[in-house]
């Protein structure tokens, strides 16, 4: 118990340990591995930004769609990329059952529709009140969105997966054991 302890605070993410990262490859293979779900969190939590920025702009400077709708729209498309990536890859999900899956679903969206009130408000205040630049705006957003978003999924969306994923690898381990 103490080894995990002391592998916890070895490849916690701080500055110290991130610049330790960078400079040997080893210990980046290490600390990415015990960080699996934060670095793939920010891995697709950028690509999801990407996605929501340039979905933005198609919708705002090339189809000239309002700030607001172009937002909204924008939201719709990176929802729907972020879902797929988090499910699959991030919290890596179990459900199986339909209904398992439209209960994530409906908790991922109802999480997203918090932040995407969030980004509407600042981007309505940033752009239209107080006539800012709307890409530097949607960037800002999407820096608070990204943190809000993984501790909304975190606590509340992927939960059963992970409970059950755990129970799971227990049961695994005390049927080896047993035998």
């Amino acid at each position: 118990m103490a080894e995990a302890n002391e592998s916890a605070v070895l490849y916690q993410i701080n500055c110290k340990n991130l610049i330790k990262a960078l400079k040997s490859p080893s210990y980046l293979k290490r600390f990415v591995n015990y960080n699996k779900h934060i670095v793939l969190y920010f891995v697709f939590g950028v690509l999801t930004t990407l996605v929501n920025i340039v979905s933005f702009y198609i919708f705002a400077e090339i189809l000239q769609i309002k700030t607001v709708p172009s937002t909204i729209w924008a939201w719709v498309v990176a929802v729907a990329f972020a879902f797929v990536t988090n499910r699959l890859y991030v919290f890596e999900s179990t459900a199986k059952t339909h209904a398992a899956i439209m209960r994530e679903a409906v908790l991922f969206f109802i999480a997203r529709l918090i932040t995407l009130g969030i980004e509407v408000f600042v981007m309505w205040l940033a752009v239209e009140v107080c006539k800012q630049n709307k890409l530097i705006w949607k960037v800002f957003c999407n820096i608070i969105t990204i943190v809000v978003n993984y501790t909304l999924s975190k606590a509340i969306v992927f939960t059963s997966s992970r409970t059950s994923k755990r129970l799971s690898k227990r049961q695994d381990k005390n049927n080896s054991a047993e035998t």
